[in-house]
């Protein structure tokens, strides 16, 4: 009896295994938007990025 329990239980599993196998998609498909090349001219400080960045204001009070 507990054999026949384990059967079924494995040919249970591998069918259920097999439909999602057959029926789930093996690749993804991914879309690639925005490639295109942008240009950036940098300044003469560009290795230390030297520019105040935004939101950095030393005057502003929460």
């Amino acid at each position: 009896m507990t054999y026949l329990k384990w059967t079924i239980r494995i040919l249970l599993l591998a069918i259920i295994g097999g439909f999602l196998h057959y029926n789930l998609p093996d690749r993804d498909i991914v879309r690639i938007v925005n490639t295109e090349v942008r240009r950036v001219d940098f300044g003469s400080n560009s290795i230390f990025w030297q520019n105040a960045g935004v939101g950095d204001a030393v005057s502003a009070v929460n």
